[in-house]
């Protein structure tokens, strides 16, 4: 409960005092009250919701029926088309039952015997603790199925970017600040904004730790750039904090693309031609040496996965990577990535 006390004496009343006043009598004291709740505790995100002006272009589920994806036409940007993100929303009674049963899973989740099927597992769980605590929480029907989605979400997923990254269409994640709509790469549609904002830079910088946990790394402001790999080989990049980033932390995911492209279909996209796909193959067989050279989302890799098919199966392959993000099909294959070790002066060697 928000108690309210206006003081009066030495004089003047004080505006805010005024504009306190005069709001309770207009509004409510209950309403007051949220209002003010509302303040004090800021969501971290913020979901911006569809305009009956917006033109939809196109509907999809990543997530059916859960979550689903409009691209949208937003005539306020001169037509500019944005990624809109749509979730089944939770009520406020749902939303506690959530918190509840989420802190009940920390302290009581029992250890899995294997890690092969963890969401369903996790569901079981959460199943298990609902009928202990049937009495609380009252799962059913509809209720039970959302509640099991946000805990598969926000605890073995990626919380509030989750529809993104289950996006097949989606390749390329990113989040420039706090205040800021996360924008994607869309294979049809290229460069798109979301509806999903980080409220503060707290928000952002837990939500980059979080991260940063789940790819087993650290980082902090004493070593606030982060280069990882998340747990289904998706690329991170990271700044922590304001140290090297002034304008507030950030967060780039690149999506990794469980089967690589063939040549085949690199000819078919107009990447490369025949011709060209022919010159490879002759180098990889006779063994010459050449460098795939090129900036950041030019298609090195790509190129690189593809042109590994020219290598015979039998042949021993060993990789060197800063940040493993190659997938080769060859069972002879050592696969191999540097260790950052930091030095005392701040320097790092590999």
């Amino acid at each position: 409960m928000v108690k309210f006390k206006i003081r009066r004496g030495f004089g003047k009343k004080s505006s805010l005092a005024e504009k306190l006043s005069k709001l309770i009598r207009r509004r409510g004291k209950k309403r007051v009250e949220e209002i003010i709740k509302g303040i004090i505790k800021r969501e971290p995100i913020t979901i911006l919701p569809l305009k009956p002006t917006y033109t939809i272009i196109e509907t999809y589920y990543v997530y059916e029926p859960f979550a689903k994806v409009n691209i949208v036409s937003i005539p306020e940007k001169g037509g500019m088309l944005g990624y809109y993100v749509e979730e089944f929303t939770l009520t406020r009674d749902e939303q506690e039952i959530l918190e509840k049963l989420i802190d009940i899973l920390t302290e009581e989740l029992e250890p899995a015997e294997s890690i092969e099927d963890l969401k369903s597992y996790v569901a079981r769980e959460v199943i298990r603790l609902a009928n202990k605590y049937r009495s609380v929480f009252k799962l059913t029907g509809s209720r039970r199925a959302k509640i099991l989605y946000y805990v598969e979400r926000n605890l073995l997923g990626y919380g509030p970017i989750d529809p993104l990254m289950r996006d097949p269409n989606i390749e390329d994640i990113s989040c420039d600040g706090a205040g800021k709509p996360i924008y994607v790469w869309h294979k049809k549609y290229e460069s798109l904004p979301t509806n999903i904002i980080f409220n503060t830079t707290d928000h952002l910088n837990d939500f980059i730790m979080r991260l940063a946990h789940m790819a087993g790394k650290h980082v902090s402001i004493a070593f606030p750039i982060l280069d990882a790999m998340l747990p289904e080989k998706h690329r991170l990049a990271a700044t922590f904090g304001t140290e090297v980033s002034p304008r507030g932390p950030t967060f780039t995911i690149r999506k990794f693309r469980e089967k690589p492209l063939s040549p085949t279909e690199l000819i078919k996209s107009g990447v490369i031609n025949e011709l060209f796909a022919a010159y490879i193959w002759y180098m990889v067989e006779k063994r010459r040496t050449f460098m795939i050279a090129g900036g950041t989302g030019a298609g090195k890799t790509t190129l690189l996965n593809a042109f590994s098919l020219f290598i015979r199966p039998g042949m021993k392959i060993v990789t060197v990577e800063d940040t493993p993000e190659l997938n080769l099909p060859h069972e002879n294959w050592v696969q191999l990535s540097t260790r950052v070790s930091y030095a005392l002066m701040g320097q790092t060697s590999g």
